[in-house]
């Protein structure tokens, strides 16, 4: 083929990506969407070098999901005025981390750990997967893994179709609504935007969930009977519900018998 034919081919392929990926970033920036970081190995990876600061000017964190959702970390510089290091993993235990930084010889901060009992005590896998993960991947990262991060950093500052959480070809497939079979247990999924992370790895929930999902009356709740043994589990009655629907409720099995 031509050089000049192989000039006009590489343009017009350039046009048509340039045309789709700013026509997907403009579609998400109309439906509200803000620029949020992938909450990945790699950037946990980078918070965990933060850790060797002066003691006297850096907190750590680590646990489950409440205390990444719950740690405003603004106001918690603004009231210390010391640096807050989140190394929280949602749903997993804190217990790998714990173990690694008790372990450190170099570490001599002051450390916050969330404990939630269910997590914090658990030996499933499912719960030391992640931390597991993100350990590995600080530990065994590579120069060129660095640069990749502070590359793709850059951009995630810029397009917010980047977030591989929730806009990735295979977040797009967890999100298809096959039905499950019979007697088999999936979490729930959230909402695109239930809540978005920053840089500093803070998660908060976006303003719209709960304005969106907020109860209205008059609506009704199926109580159900969950046996534990694998058996499908079955209505028991409904009733009316409330904006309280679904407060104080703990993990593990639920009854079917209403609080008094």
């Amino acid at each position: 083929m031509p050089a000049n034919n192989l000039r006009k081919a590489a343009i017009l392929a350039l046009v048509l990506v340039v045309l789709t990926i700013g026509s997907w970033e403009l579609y998400l920036r109309s439906r509200g969407v803000t620029i949020s970081y992938d909450n990945s190995k790699e950037l946990w990876a980078d918070k965990r070098a933060m850790v060797y600061e002066p003691a006297d000017k850096t907190t750590v964190f680590i646990g489950s999901s409440r205390i990444k959702f719950d740690l405003d970390i603004d106001t918690w510089q603004q009231t210390t005025g010391r640096h807050a290091v989140q190394l929280a993993a949602e749903g997993s235990s804190p217990v790998p981390i714990l173990t690694d930084l008790g372990n450190d010889p170099n570490f001599r901060g002051r450390l916050v750990v969330d404990v939630t009992e269910p997590i914090f005590f658990s030996s499933e896998h499912m719960s030391l997967e992640k931390p597991t993960a993100y350990l590995d991947c600080y530990k065994k990262r590579t120069p060129a893994q660095k640069a990749s991060f502070v590359l793709n950093h850059a951009l995630e500052s810029w397009f917010v179709f980047l977030d591989q959480d929730k806009y990735s070809l295979n977040a797009g497939l967890d999100r298809l609504n096959i039905p499950n079979r019979p007697g088999v247990f999936v979490f729930p999924t959230f909402p695109d935007d239930f809540n978005c992370s920053d840089f500093d790895r803070r998660s908060k929930m976006t303003p719209e969930v709960p304005r969106r999902h907020q109860p209205s009356a008059p609506c009704t709740k199926c109580l159900v009977i969950c046996h534990g043994d694998g058996k499908e589990c079955a209505p028991a009655k409904r009733e009316p519900c409330s904006p309280d629907a679904g407060k104080g409720q703990r993990s593990g099995r639920q009854d079917s018998i209403p609080r008094r």
